[in-house]
């Protein structure tokens, strides 16, 4: 991720999966752990707005839903007022 906006990316679209009963994104990010692994969406809404606080070319983060993920049990909020 770090490496596309760099070089002139001004999006994201990352895949949202559920896996063990939590949502976790995919779309591997070597870059940010150094892994190719799912990642909880928490820590990876916590990189990306560290990412974006340095990346103002960053303007739009479209999210993939996945039919397992699309379902009233993941509607809670998190803030990063």
């Amino acid at each position: 991720m770090n490496t596309a906006l760099k070089d002139g990316a001004n999006a994201l679209e990352p895949d949202i999966r559920r896996q063990d009963k939590k949502l976790i994104v995919y779309h591997g990010f070597p870059d940010i752990y150094h892994s190719d692994k799912n990642l909880p969406i928490d820590d990876y809404f916590d990189k990306v707005h560290d990412i974006a606080q340095k990346t103002p070319a960053l303007s739009l983060i479209a999210l993939d839903i996945k039919p397992t993920a699309a379902t009233a049990d993941y509607g809670a909020h998190r803030s990063h007022g």
